[in-house]
């Protein structure tokens, strides 16, 4: 049996234009406003997510860039590998 998370409900000033566009979005989608709002804040959340591991990423790969020979091996083994193209 799946665990049901326990929903907090909470109070969001919003203006007017917005909620229209709310609306609108939940109307097209065939969703509740509430569920419109939640599905937002997810994408939202996990694009702020994915953009800390982008970060994370490329300061790794700052500190310690990858070796040239591993590039030209790679390249290399990827040329013998794939299939050649006839043009």
């Amino acid at each position: 049996m799946p665990v049901r998370s326990r929903k907090r409900l909470i109070q969001v000033p919003i203006d007017d234009g917005l909620l229209t566009r709310i609306d609108s979005g939940a109307s097209t989608l065939h969703e509740s406003r509430a569920e419109f709002v939640r599905k937002s804040c997810e994408v939202r959340l996990t694009r702020l997510e994915n953009e800390a591991l982008d970060r994370r990423y490329r300061a790794g790969y700052a500190a310690v860039p990858e070796d040239q020979r591993w590039t030209d091996v790679s390249a290399a083994w990827l040329a013998a590998t794939l299939p050649k193209e006839k043009w």
